[in-house]
């Protein structure tokens, strides 16, 4: 609860965050942005979901699982050294990993 709240004063007209361990509250930087993160709340054991009042600070944007073909350019190309065997390896147990 208490980082909600420090993001809330660092979001809203405060522009700024109070650290307690050191006594100050410090300003944002005028180009500051915040991306943020959420796997759904309905997806995964026990997640409690934020606010509305927070949430409406956001652009809510989904994303659809990446293609197989997708995962297999990445993997190629940010790693170019592991092979295309054990890209295609990895890849496929990504794929695997996803359907269960």
């Amino acid at each position: 609860q208490s980082v909600l709240e420090g993001l809330n004063a660092l979001l809203d007209h405060r522009r700024s965050v109070y650290i307690p361990e050191i006594d100050q509250t410090l300003p944002a930087s005028p180009a500051f942005r915040l991306f943020a993160a959420q796997n759904p709340v309905a997806e995964g054991g026990g997640r409690k979901g934020l606010p509305q009042s927070f949430l409406n600070r956001f652009t809510r944007v989904a994303l659809a699982p990446l293609a197989d073909e997708d995962i297999h350019h990445i993997l190629s190309h940010c790693h170019p050294k592991l092979g295309e065997d054990l890209v295609r390896n990895v890849a496929e147990l990504l794929r695997q990993l996803r359907t269960e």
